[in-house]
């Protein structure tokens, strides 16, 4: 009995200590929520954020069930693979090491994909009566300060007359024009199609929503080899945010910092995203603004900075360089590339 009972003991004991391997294995890793739009770059790293790949150098992963919409490499980097009109929505994904299953990891991956498409709209006959009467409009949405396409199905031999309000328009063909929406409000666009003695006249309404203004600046370039560099988002407003590097390193921060490993000229683009929605939460337009700024990179690497230790909020330290023989310029930011004040 007592050497049943020890038994016992002992296999708890294994289990126990197996589910805190487990545990304390689990929280080397962190769970990703990522964003695609469609048309935007795509290539995160999953493992960037884990602390055992960080710690321990490269990690090799992989997806425990395949998705038709995504594909992990090993080195960590998800892309997109597959159709929007399949992949829209919410997608729940899990990776673990290759040497080690027992972890799962989640990735949740949103595929924002706008319905309709508000920057090409194809123009129905409404309904109801011609001229604009009882059920004879149609109600688009729009995005300020954004160009938009309007397609109706045009025949030979017709003429077709437009009218556009809250907008500038450029006639692209008989039956197309491309609309330059101004501010939020709401514009209109009347068009008249004749055919020898019969007119008809269709209205359409158009809600412009509230759209992104993309903007940044450089903290600070040309900048040195493997130097960070900062970079100030100064948009106005956007719900998600993508930078591109231009070097093939990406970020969703909203303000990044970022180091180049090579020396040259690159393209930094900045993407804001602003998802509207109406009363009972529907997507209407997602509508997206851009910008991008040019960063030089030396190729000689920056001067060392030395502090005393690891510091706790509030503290104060003193920071020094060893470079000598040139002049000096200090810039002192926290983790949202404010300015802090020193002495």
């Amino acid at each position: 009995m007592k050497q049943t009972l020890l038994r016992l003991v002992l296999l708890t004991g294994l289990i126990y200590c197996a589910i805190q391997d487990i545990h304390g294995q689990l929280t080397d890793y962190t769970p990703d929520t990522l964003c695609y739009m469609p048309g935007m770059p795509f290539m995160p790293n999953v493992t960037d954020n884990d602390l055992a790949c960080q710690a321990g150098g490269q990690c090799f992963v992989m997806l425990l069930t395949p998705s038709t919409c995504f594909h992990l490499e090993k080195n960590g980097v998800l892309t997109f693979i597959g159709e929007l009109t399949e992949c829209c929505g919410e997608h729940i994904l899990r990776y673990s090491p290759i040497n080690n299953p027992q972890i799962q990891i989640t990735i949740t991956v949103t595929v924002k994909c706008p319905k309709p498409d508000c920057g090409f709209v194809e123009l129905e006959v409404p309904s109801g009566t011609a001229g604009g009467g009882p059920g004879g409009k149609i109600t688009f949405n729009s995005c300020e300060n954004s160009v938009a396409t309007y397609w109706f199905n045009h025949s030979l031999g017709n003429t077709y007359s437009w009218i556009v309000t809250g907008g500038t328009f450029v006639v692209v063909d008989s039956g197309i024009i491309d609309v330059t929406w101004g501010s939020m409000g709401t514009g209109m666009i009347i068009l008249t199609v004749t055919n020898g003695t019969s007119v008809q006249t269709y209205t359409y309404c158009v809600n412009i929503l509230d759209g992104p203004t993309a903007a940044f600046s450089v903290f600070a370039s040309p900048v040195c080899l493997m130097s960070p560099i900062s970079f100030i988002n100064n948009s106005i407003g956007g719900t998600s945010f993508f930078w591109d590097f231009g070097d093939g390193n990406t970020s969703t921060s909203y303000s990044p910092t970022h180091m180049y490993g090579t020396p040259g000229n690159f393209t930094v683009t900045l993407y804001v995203m602003q998802t509207n929605y109406d009363m009972q939460g529907n997507p209407l337009c997602c509508c997206t603004d851009s910008i991008s700024h040019d960063v030089v990179v030396d190729p000689f690497p920056g001067p060392d900075i030395l502090w005393v230790s690891t510091l706790c909020e509030g503290d104060s330290s003193c920071y020094w360089t060893t470079a000598t023989g040139c002049n000096y310029t200090w810039t002192v930011v926290d983790a949202n590339n404010v300015p802090v004040p020193f002495s």
